[in-house]
C-alpha cells in the first residue's frame, strides 16, 4: 500500500482511491474507477488545455496552432514555430508522425 498526500489534483487522478480531508477529518472518499496512468498525465493536461483554449506557455500555443491547422485542413509545414527549440521541434515531429506525414523509425534503430 502506498499513501500519497497532495494538493495537486492531477496526481490524485492517478489514485485508485481519493480521500479528501478538511481540518484533519475525512469529508469525502471517492473510488476512482478509471485512474489515469502516470504516463498519460501530460496528455490529459494538453487535452484539457485545448478544450479550454487556455495556453500556459509557448508549447501550449504550439499545440493550439497545430490543432487549428489540422482542423482547417492546413499542412504542418505552414506552421510557424521555433526550429531551434528542441521541445517544439519534437512536438512538430510527433504531429507529423501521427498524421502519417513522417515514418517513425527510431524503434528499428534500437534493435
Amino acid at each position: 500500500t502506498l499513501v500519497i498526500v497532495t494538493h495537486t489534483m492531477p496526481i490524485a487522478d492517478m489514485a485508485n482511491r481519493v480521500i479528501t480531508l478538511k481540518n484533519g477529518k475525512i469529508i469525502k472518499e471517492k473510488v476512482n474507477e478509471h485512474p489515469i496512468d502516470a504516463k498519460d498525465i501530460e496528455l490529459v493536461r494538453i487535452l484539457k488545455m485545448l478544450i479550454k483554449n487556455e495556453p500556459k506557455n509557448e508549447i501550449d500555443n504550439l499545440y493550439i496552432n497545430l490543432t487549428k491547422i489540422i482542423s482547417d485542413f492546413g499542412v504542418i509545414s505552414d506552421l510557424d514555430y521555433d526550429t531551434k527549440s528542441k521541445e517544439q521541434t519534437e512536438v512538430i515531429k510527433a504531429a507529423n508522425i501521427l498524421l502519417n506525414n513522417e515514418v517513425y523509425s527510431h524503434s528499428f534503430t534500437q534493435i
